[in-house]
C-alpha cells in the first residue's frame, strides 16, 4: 500500500496501475474477491487514461475471472444449502458441520463476513456432536476472519479455544501456527510479554519438527517486539538469526525482509532512540 501511495503522489499512472493489479492478486489469494475487483477496476481506469490496451486487457481478464468465480460460488452455495435441507431432520451432525464450514468459506470469498462468521459459529456451537477435525477447521477459519477485521479480543478467544481443541502432541505444526497467531494478536495490541511467550513456544515446536522457515518467520516477529520495546541491539541480533536461516535456505525474499528489519534497527540505533520508561 505504501508503493501505491508513492505512485499516486508522483502521478506515475502506469506504475500505479500495475501496483493495483499486484494488490488485487494478493486479495484474490486471500479470497477477498470484492476488494480484488475494486483494485482491478481502478487499474482498468488508469490503463484507460494512458491508452494502454494491453494493460486494459489484463485488468478485464482479472475482473472476468472474479465474476466467473462468483458464479461458481453461487452454484456451490446453493448446493450446500440443498445438502443441509436433506439433513435437517436427521442427526448427521458431521455432514451438517461440513456444509456450514464450506458455506462459511464461500461467504469469506464473497466478503460477506457477517454471514461467514454465522456459519463458522454454528460448527463451533455444535462441536460436541462432530469430529474434532471439523471443529478445528472452523476455529481456524473463524480466528482468521476475526483477525482480518481487527477484532483482536474475539480472535484471541477463538485461537485459545483452538489451542485447547488440538491434539496433545506438542510438536504438531498446527499447534505452532496457532501459537504464532496468538503472538501476532498480542503484538498488535502491544501486549509484548504475552506475545513473546507465544512466539517462543512456537519456535520451540518449529525447531522440534525442523521447520527452519517457520522458525525464521517467528524470529522476525520476536525481533519486531524488541524493536517496539526499543531493545534495538537485541532486535538486530534476533533479525540476524532469521537472516542466517533464510540465507542457509537460499530464501531471497525472506532474506530481504530480515535485512530490511536489520537496517531499520541500525538506523534507530544511530539516531539514538531513547529507551522506553520503566
Amino acid at each position: 500500500m505504501q508503493m501505491l501511495a508513492a505512485h499516486t503522489s508522483s502521478g506515475d499512472t502506469m506504475s500505479r496501475a500495475n501496483t493495483l493489479l499486484q494488490l488485487g492478486d494478493i486479495r484474490v489469494a486471500l479470497s477477498q474477491h470484492a476488494k480484488a475487483e475494486n483494485l482491478f477496476t481502478r487499474a482498468l481506469e488508469d490503463f484507460k487514461c494512458i491508452g494502454d490496451e494491453e494493460g486494459q486487457e489484463k485488468a478485464l481478464c482479472k475482473i472476468e475471472e472474479i465474476h466467473n468465480e462468483r458464479a461458481r460460488y453461487r452454484e456451490e452455495k446453493l448446493s450446500q444449502q440443498q445438502l443441509l435441507e436433506t439433513h435437517i431432520h436427521n442427526a448427521d451432525w458431521n455432514s451438517k458441520a461440513r456444509a456450514w464450514l464450506r458455506l462459511g468459506e464461500i461467504e469469506v470469498a464473497r466478503s460477506e463476513y457477517g454471514q461467514a462468521e454465522e456459519q463458522f459459529t454454528k460448527v463451533v456451537l455444535f462441536s460436541e456432536g462432530i469430529d474434532g477435525e471439523i471443529e478445528e477447521k472452523a476455529l481456524i477459519q473463524l480466528g482468521k476472519l476475526l483477525w482480518i477485521q481487527g477484532r483482536h479480543i474475539k480472535a484471541e478467544e477463538t485461537y485459545t479455544k483452538l489451542l485447547g481443541a488440538e491434539t496433545k502432541d506438542q510438536s504438531r505444526p498446527a499447534r505452532a501456527s496457532t501459537l504464532y497467531r496468538l503472538g501476532e494478536i498480542h503484538l498488535a495490541i502491544s501486549s509484548f510479554t504475552k506475545a513473546e511467550e507465544y512466539f517462543k513456544r512456537a519456535i520451540d515446536i518449529q525447531r522440534t519438527v525442523h521447520n527452519q522457515k517457520g522458525e525464521a518467520r517467528v524470529l522476525l516477529q520476536l525481533g519486531d517486539i524488541r524493536q517496539k520495546q526499543h531493545k534495538l541491539t537485541e532486535a538486530e541480533e534476533t533479525y540476524g538469526e532469521a537472516l542466517a536461516i533464510y540465507q542457509s535456505l537460499n530464501d531471497e525474499l525472506g532474506g530481504r525482509k530480515a535485512l530490511a528489519r536489520i537496517e531499520k534497527a541500525r538506523q534507530s540505533l544511530a539516531g539514538g532512540v531513547p529507551a522506553p520508561k520503566t
